[in-house]
């Protein structure tokens, strides 16, 4: 972010506001210090969720306080250097041995599924270059699998941080998409990437513009559209509560909950491993609340969230959500409940925690409130790469 004119903005509002800076901070419910050095413009990096709490207090939109994205974390580079290079690189033709066809490339997506359901990145990541090479190679027959492979490619790179190539894959699969349902996909995957880069008002125009235009009737729409609707809804909903427009959100989740009349949470479509359904909706619903404060609300919602029903939920969001209820347990002092869902989302999901910004904040919540730490503590620093 460009930090000196954030921190000058930050502190032109808290001024309009007649606040101090410890006022500020309290409403916030961050430290002064972290105030004071934002309007200092001496930090070098801080999350929307903080910009989140600070635009809740100063009674102004995140938008307004963002000055540019939030920047990727780090990744190895050359570890995607062969995806980036069959994204970019790949022409027509180049499909690898046998010419690819349609019905191939959709069995080729469907054989990488099990790998990204169990978060195993770095075997999806082998997989994904020639399923990109042999799907740009399909001619117009093939719009529908070329889509689902570059969708599937841009869920991916967001899930990495790699959000430059992730919208670009985005783009390419929105282009050839052969209908609403996978045009849907594609703009809901362009949607998430937006907002991890902290551009809300971009993801909730955009989430907006397309569940207008395919607004189904409820009456008589099928379940898969149902759920395709119901997914772009929680987006419009996840942008306009970081950007602290309330009733908004509100609007958008009541609209969820209507379409997931369907009674389960089913995938919302089949490039990804997205889904919806009640358990989505009421895992967006404990979302809310994190983002607000309300970390009593956050763990009554997880507890009534049956076992069965949550895990039907799509893996990613499963997993955020644990980390909500990690957040949670922090704010309200209970450190071994914390440690405890940190430990066991590691033991699910190690190459998915590693790249969790959400999870090393709430790690460092922990351990700067100890003298020494336990042995659990510094395995989980060095599997979310907290630095030393």
């Amino acid at each position: 972010m460009d930090f000196g004119s954030l921190g000058e903005r930050i502190g032109n509002v808290r001024r309009r506001r007649g606040l101090t800076q410890g006022e500020l901070a309290a409403g916030a419910g961050v430290s002064l210090s972290l105030v004071k050095k934002l309007e200092q413009g001496s930090i070098a990096d801080v999350r929307l969720e903080t910009l989140h709490k600070l635009a809740m207090a100063l009674k102004v939109t995140t938008s307004q306080l963002v000055a540019r994205p939030e920047q990727p974390d780090p990744v190895v580079p050359e570890q995607w250097e062969d995806v980036r290079d069959a994204l970019y690189r790949s022409a027509p033709g180049d499909a690898l041995g046998e010419e690819a066809t349609p019905e191939g490339v959709l069995g080729s997506l469907a054989a990488l599924m099990p790998a990204w359901r169990a978060n195993e990145y770095g075997q999806v990541r082998l997989m994904l270059p020639p399923l990109i090479r042999d799907a740009l190679s399909l001619d117009g027959e093939g719009r529908a699998a070329r889509s689902r492979v570059l969708n599937a490619t841009a869920w991916m790179l967001t899930m990495t941080r790699q959000f430059d190539d992730a919208l670009t894959a985005a783009r390419l699969a929105l282009d050839a998409a052969p209908d609403v349902q996978d045009s849907m996909a594609a703009v809901g995957v362009m949607s998430w990437c937006l907002l991890r880069q902290g551009r809300l008002t971009e993801a909730s125009d955009l989430s907006v513009e397309w569940s207008d235009r395919a607004e189904p009737r409820f009456s008589r729409a099928t379940d898969a559209e149902l759920a395709a609707y119901g997914k772009l809804l929680l987006y419009v909903n996840n942008a306009m509560v970081r950007d602290n427009r309330p009733g908004e959100a509100e609007d958008a989740l009541s609209m969820a909950r209507a379409a997931a009349k369907i009674g389960r949470d089913i995938p919302a479509n089949a490039s990804t491993t997205m889904t919806f359904g009640p358990a989505q909706v009421q895992v967006i619903g404990a979302e809310n609340a994190s983002l607000a404060g309300q970390p009593d609300k956050v763990l009554a919602l997880a507890g009534r969230i049956p076992g069965p029903a949550l895990a039907h939920v799509e893996p990613a969001q499963r997993l955020r959500h644990r980390l909500d209820v990690a957040g949670a347990h922090v704010t309200m002092r209970q450190y071994a409940e914390a440690i405890t869902v940190l430990r066991e989302i590691h033991g699910t999901a190690p190459e998915w925690l590693m790249h969790q910004r959400y999870a090393r904040d709430t790690l460092t919540r922990i351990i700067q409130r100890r003298r020494t730490l336990t042995a659990e503590m510094r395995e989980l620093a060095d599997a979310v790469r907290l630095p030393v």
